[in-house]
């Protein structure tokens, strides 16, 4: 993974320290998206970029981070029935054009379009919930 970002809240010397905050990254994001409901790209990506991480390198741990954390989500809502598999098959199978197209493009676009776009919707999505929370 690329790192060393200069804008890293995080300073990293050596691979230990690196592994160290890989898992804080990971069991926040695991223990955030469990509480939440909200998928562990929408968690990681942006605590990765805060880390010093390029963002295509976030992005794309954090599509992988998607699929596990979504089968271990399964699972478990599926313990507790909360799952309308109608209405989730419905929407994945626009998801995955979705990411299909998006993962194409991302690689076309300037890296520092790119973190503004993350940071824009993780702002988006904060207001909008702190708003429908009031």
């Amino acid at each position: 993974m690329a790192f060393g970002d200069r804008a890293s809240l995080v300073i990293v010397r050596n691979a230990k320290q690196q592994w160290l905050v890989l898992a804080g990254i990971g069991a926040m994001t695991g223990f955030l998206s469990g509480l939440t409901g909200i998928g562990g790209p929408a968690l990681s990506v942006p605590l990765m970029m805060l880390c010093g991480y390029s963002i295509l390198n976030a992005i794309g741990a954090g599509q992988v981070l998607q699929i596990v954390g979504a089968l271990s989500g399964t699972m478990a809502n599926l313990k507790f029935g909360t799952i309308d598999f109608s209405l989730a098959w419905f929407i994945t199978s626009f998801e995955i054009c979705g990411v299909l197209l998006g993962a194409y493009l991302i690689h076309k676009v300037d890296v520092r379009l790119i973190k503004k776009l993350v940071g824009f919707l993780c702002l988006v999505a904060g207001f909008a919930f702190i708003v429908r929370t009031i």
